[in-house]
């Protein structure tokens, strides 16, 4: 009796033991497999199907590919709900980029509050300190919300490469109208792809700079919206809307400071709509609202 109790515990122990294991290994593998069909649906959704309508050619983006994750000081990172190319000898990113979607601004988190230094930036980004004491806001180029759909969006939002110095007028003022206009049209037109950044045409010793890390103080900024036009349901064309700002306390209306796209092109070198056929890129890029 003595010997087939021991036998019976020892092997009920086994069992619980194998259990035990294969739930581990199931879990395991349900959480790469998920955390994989995430990735993949990203880069399927955001960056082959929609690269065309709003990832920027630059030097680090050539024919709609990316030739080399860094190259000429542009390097280009991917985060879960916005792509950027960051400029080292400006310590900012020339352009950020993403689609916003209507089922994208259902809050599921709270805003941030802490801004972190970008690691995944070969050169590191530049830090908070840079700002402090300034007299500059650190402006979201890409804003937080428009990430409130989870806790990685918002995050990443709060990464110092997505910041750039703007003056508290701006950022707490015009701008913030600028950024609910985003969020209105993805209500309205169910997507719209976004692509803001500074208008970088100078040197970096011709700006001013602030902090440590001679971080550029823009004197212009820019945003552009593409959102299908939609008639009966059915998409009949696009919509488009640009604007160009400097950085300074404004008033009016946006407006007053709409520009074409190709405007924002000339100004900054990037090609931002290439991939389209011509006709459409032109229409799109060419167009001004008459109603001012």
């Amino acid at each position: 009796m003595y010997i087939c109790y021991n036998y019976v515990m020892k092997l009920k122990l086994f069992f619980i033991l194998f259990f035990i294991t294969i739930l581990g290994i199931i879990f395991s593998q349900n959480k790469t497999t998920e955390n994989d069909v995430f990735d993949n649906l990203f880069i399927d959704n955001h960056f082959k199907v929609d690269e065309k309508f709003y990832i920027p050619i630059c030097e680090c983006n050539i024919n709609g590919e990316n030739a080399e994750r860094k190259l000429n000081d542009h390097e280009i990172e991917h985060y879960t709900g916005f792509s950027l190319c960051y400029r080292e000898k400006y310590e900012q990113a020339e352009w950020v980029a993403y689609k916003l979607t209507r089922d994208d601004l259902v809050k599921k988190v709270n805003r941030s509050r802490k801004f972190i230094q970008d690691y995944n930036i070969s050169t590191d980004s530049a830090t908070t300190d840079d700002y402090r004491d300034s007299g500059y806001d650190r402006g979201h180029l890409v804003p937080a919300g428009d990430m409130v759909r989870s806790f990685v969006t918002m995050k990443d939002s709060f990464r110092m490469s997505n910041v750039s110095p703007q003056h508290p007028k701006l950022n707490q003022g015009l701008w913030v109208k600028a950024e609910e206009h985003v969020r209105n049209w993805a209500h309205w037109y169910g997507t719209v792809y976004v692509i803001t950044g500074p208008i970088l045409e100078k040197e970096p010793d011709e700006y001013e700079r602030i902090g440590y890390n001679k971080v550029v103080v823009p004197e212009y900024f820019y945003k552009i919206m593409l959102a299908p036009k939609l008639k009966n349901g059915k998409q009949i064309g696009w919509n488009s809307f640009a604007i160009i700002m400097e950085n300074r306390n404004l008033g009016g209306k946006l407006k007053d400071y709409e520009v074409s796209i190709d405007e924002i092109e000339m100004r900054t070198g990037l090609d931002f709509f290439s991939l389209l056929d011509d006709k459409t890129e032109n229409e799109i890029e060419s167009y001004i609202s008459q109603k001012k």
